[in-house]
């Protein structure tokens, strides 16, 4: 059984095809859906801050594919990624390790770290995926005051 799927595991894993056939996955889930929807490991619309300062941020991730770690560090169109989450898509070149180009919303230096339910990300100015918050202690204070804010929710206030 898993002899099998091995080989098509390894060959739609580089290729970024669909893993239908992997174990980590049931036949509904996609490594989409497990990264996030859009291709990334972290959903940043479903954290909570924690901590924030202007373009760092701390926050909670309280999704059940949290478990594992990933990470992303970039310098304007360059990101070197990582992702160690059980389901995840192997990343090109080396598996868990990966360099990708991409415009991520014109930022010069962008970062983030997961490591279990706690996300922190930084990007210098400001992108969709750190948007310009003051937080202390779970308590936002700007762009807007609440307790426990989801980001979702910030990236929605300042788009008004």
């Amino acid at each position: 059984f898993l002899v099998r799927e091995i080989p098509q595991f390894l060959v739609g894993s580089f290729l970024q095809q669909p893993f239908n056939k992997v174990p980590f996955y049931s036949n509904k889930t996609s490594p989409a859906i497990m990264c996030g929807g859009n291709d990334d490991a972290v959903d940043e619309e479903q954290l909570i801050l924690c901590q924030a300062c202007c373009c760092s941020n701390c926050a909670i991730y309280p999704r059940l594919d949290a478990l594992g770690v990933s990470g992303k560090a970039g310098i304007c169109c360059c990101n070197l990624e990582c992702c160690c989450k059980p389901g995840a898509p192997c990343l090109v070149p080396f598996g868990c390790v990966g360099v990708k180009c991409e415009n991520d919303g014109c930022s010069i230096i962008n970062s983030q770290c997961q490591l279990c339910c706690i996300v922190t990300s930084c990007a210098i100015p400001c992108n969709e995926e750190v948007p310009l918050a003051v937080t202390l202690l779970g308590l936002t204070l700007y762009p807007r005051v609440g307790c426990c804010i989801k980001q979702k929710a910030l990236k929605e206030e300042m788009s008004r």
